[in-house]
């Protein structure tokens, strides 16, 4: 007796909602959850937590070693370790835990010695022996740890200090925005902020773009930027800003992720696929009801084959989405976009290649012509100051 295999299963279920959507009756959001579902399946588990709470809801310490209290850290001041983001929050996201009531207890054994250390970029918290190595404004190693961990929302890593803090309520022109031009001179790089980029493929397939080159990733093949992971998207996820350029095309006939934050396990917050000259995706914020809920365009219509520019602004409780020069579509959900445990994502599904260019992402919401002038021109966008 013929048994279908696992892959044959997909294929066959990829082929009969691809046929389907064609025909116009699969455009619903419940075809997009089924595409969600299965990009997802695709894409590389999301960063495993090294940490678990520790002795104190405010401290957290090596998973391996729960019970040993030399290997615990302090959360900043006023904040409470987050199991479900691997992170240090702040305490109304966290059950049970008030910092100044909860966290009094003091590390008794003796700390180790501070080791040699290059100060340009790394520092020690004497009294507990433990370092740390800079590796941009908001990212951070603990001692030989290779994980990158993140500071709290709105704080960076001072090295002064040795700990993160508070950022400065003034942000200088243009560097709330992060752009990716994907060129051959820049590569993968973050040409504004530097921020950390990691597990990009060894060969790095640049194409013809829409300025300049652009990016190719194969199937399988991603970027990751593991600053997003356990962090709100934008500014304290009530205003938040991205677009990108995607080459799309009417044969591609199976869907391919653009750009997520989730994996089989963990819904994204922010996702956008394409299938074949269509676009969809967007936030999800605490307002939202449904089980999806980067649901907010489902399956925009592009005119042809070719290079399309898609841009998201939010500002809450507002979604707008542009597509080339259509009139933007709006949506209201409200609530600050939600965080999880996964760092950010460029790729990385096994269906399609996927071709990109210029990605730009800012701490607050974009307007119409800002949106005109990145689109038709390349300017980036900036504000002085935050809302």
């Amino acid at each position: 007796m013929h048994r279908s295999t696992p892959f044959q299963f997909v294929s066959i279920l990829v082929i009969y909602l691809a046929w389907h959507v064609k025909l116009g009756w699969g455009q619903s959001i419940e075809t997009y959850n089924e595409f969600l579902a299965m990009t997802m399946s695709d894409m590389y588990p999301c960063s495993e937590c090294h940490f678990v709470t520790g002795s104190e809801c405010c401290r957290f310490t090596l998973r391996d070693f729960p019970t040993v209290l030399l290997f615990e850290q302090q959360c900043p001041p006023s904040l409470a370790w987050n199991d479900r983001l691997c992170n240090c929050d702040w305490p109304e996201n966290v059950q049970k835990c008030d910092p100044l009531k909860d966290c009094t207890t003091q590390i008794a054994q003796t700390p180790p010695p501070c080791p040699a250390l290059n100060l340009a970029k790394q520092c020690c918290l004497e009294n507990i022996g433990q370092w740390y190595t800079k590796v941009n404004d908001t990212s951070f190693r603990f001692q030989n740890d290779t994980i990158a961990q993140i500071c709290p929302l709105d704080q960076i890593f001072d090295i002064e200090d040795c700990c993160c803090v508070d950022r400065a309520p003034k942000v200088a022109t243009g560097t709330s925005c992060k752009h990716w031009p994907f060129d051959i001179t820049t590569n993968i790089t973050d040409q504004l902020q530097n921020t950390l980029a990691t597990d990009f493929p060894d060969e790095v397939h640049m194409v013809e773009g829409k300025f300049g080159e652009g990016l190719m990733l194969q199937p399988n093949e991603r970027i990751s930027i593991a600053e997003f992971t356990g962090k709100t998207l934008g500014h304290k996820g009530r205003q938040f800003s991205i677009g990108f350029w995607v080459y799309t095309q009417d044969a591609d006939t199976s869907p391919t992720i653009i750009i997520s934050n989730g994996d089989a396990d963990v819904n994204p917050t922010l996702a956008f696929l394409s299938f074949g000259n269509t676009i969809s995706g967007g936030v999800g914020t605490a307002g939202e009801t449904r089980d999806t809920p980067t649901a907010d365009y489902i399956f925009r219509v592009l005119r042809n084959d070719g290079w399309h520019y898609v841009a998201l602004a939010y500002s809450d409780p507002f979604t707008r989405l542009y597509v080339d020069d259509v009139r933007p579509k709006f949506s209201e959900s409200g609530g600050n976009i939600m965080a999880n445990r996964c760092q950010l994502n460029i790729g990385g599904n096994n269906r399609h290649p996927l071709v990109i260019d210029e990605l730009v992402m800012c701490d607050f919401a974009w307007t119409s012509r800002q949106i005109v002038e990145l689109r038709e021109a390349n300017t980036i966008p900036f504000r002085e100051d935050w809302q």
